[in-house]
């Protein structure tokens, strides 16, 4: 994508209230919107290059679903439950993800 390109996605990402994060093969974070960022309780930065169950370590099996859909290449969708550090403490969630192949 051009740099025009990357900046208006890049604008629709942080401005949206949906929990966004984007993963390299490893599973490390390269990209954390603020919504994760204020729902993990950790500046965006803090998730940057750091494996999904460092920075939110409490939240169920999405790294087993992670690891399926690099194997296999098929999207999966469901609702997840979990504890995290926003707010003044540690918070239970639940939501429903989306995780598309690369």
């Amino acid at each position: 994508m051009d740099r025009l390109g990357d900046g208006l996605l890049l604008g629709v990402l942080d401005a949206t209230p949906a929990c966004v994060g984007v993963l390299d093969p490893e599973l490390r974070c390269l990209y954390v919107n603020p919504a994760l960022a204020r729902l993990s309780g950790k500046p965006a930065d803090e998730h940057l290059g750091r494996a999904v169950e460092e920075v939110l370590p409490f939240t169920g099996r999405g790294k087993g679903v992670l690891r399926e859909v690099l194997a296999d290449g098929r999207s999966r969708e469901g609702i997840n439950d979990g504890v995290t550090l926003s707010g003044a403490g540690l918070e239970h969630h639940s939501w429903r993800g989306a995780v598309p192949p690369p």
